[in-house]
Formats: structure tokens, sequence, C-alpha cells
């Protein structure tokens, strides 16, 4: 996966320059021409540096996105989504946050990452529509389940 990590790299430095070379018109290209998409070329491991890369900055998530959420798989391992309260990708990009995170979070609860539950209560802060979602309220309800609040959810 260290391909994803210099893909993230090169494209932070592209980004940085005061006049970007022809990589950047291309980068958005890699998950639809380069990334194989055979199913069994979609692995955890693989959603694992490909979540890693969109959650880096809001730069990469609106670059690499739409092409990116189709490789995404559930993970097989405990899942880390740590956002510091200064990080704007939770307020500026919680739509594309949410999809990310409902892809990649494994069948077994016991493996999602500990403060999910505030985490989406930032996600619905920043878009209250984020409540309506079906993601929302599907892995909302798990974790209610889970922790044994049943409260009311409007399904």
């Amino acid at each position: 996966m260290s391909i994803l990590h210099h893909l993230a790299d090169w494209t932070q430095a592209e980004l940085a320059k005061d006049e970007p070379t022809a990589f950047l018109q291309h980068a958005p290209e890699f998950f639809s021409k380069v990334w194989p998409r055979q199913r069994r070329e979609k692995t955890p491991a693989k959603s694992r540096a490909i979540k890693d890369l969109l959650t880096k900055n809001i730069d990469l998530m609106d670059m690499f996105f739409d092409s990116a959420l189709t490789h995404l798989v559930p993970l097989d391992q405990h899942v880390h989504l740590y956002f510091r309260d200064e990080d704007k990708l939770v307020e500026q990009r919680p739509r594309q946050l949410l999809k990310v995170i409902a892809e990649i979070l494994p069948t077994d609860t016991t493996l999602w990452p500990y403060g999910l539950t505030q985490l989406l209560d930032r996600l619905a802060k920043a878009d209250g529509t984020l409540l309506d979602d079906p993601n929302f309220q599907l892995i909302r309800g798990r974790l209610n389940y889970e922790e044994g609040t049943f409260a009311y959810i409007n399904l």
C-alpha cells in the first residue's frame, strides 16, 4: 500500500506548489485507470490505506473521493478514526466522511473505533441532514443496540 502513501505525498507536494504540474490533472484518474478493479483486489488492507489517503486532508478527499469510494470494503481489524477538534475535514466534508466510515466499518461492532458516537455527533452538527441519512441511522442504531440504549430512531 506504499503506492497510496506516495500518491498522497506527491499530490500534497503538487498542491503546495505555486504552479502545479500536469500531475494534478491526472491524479484523480489513478483509481479509475490504474488501480485494479477486480473484486479480489478489494482487501481490508487496501481499504485501510485508501481510508488513510481520503482522511488525510480536505484536498485529498476532494480529489480522490468519487473514484476511490468504490474500492472500499469493510475492515477486518480495529478501525482507528481520530480527528482533533481543529481538523476541518469533519466539519467541511461530513457527508463524504460518513460514506467512507459506512464502507469501512467491520461487521463486528467490537472492532468499531472508540469515540464513534462523538464523531457521529460532530458530523450531525456539521450537517443536520445527515440525521436522515440511512448510513447514519444504521450506524447510530447499531451503536445504540450495542450500548444497550434503545433510543427511538426514525427509520
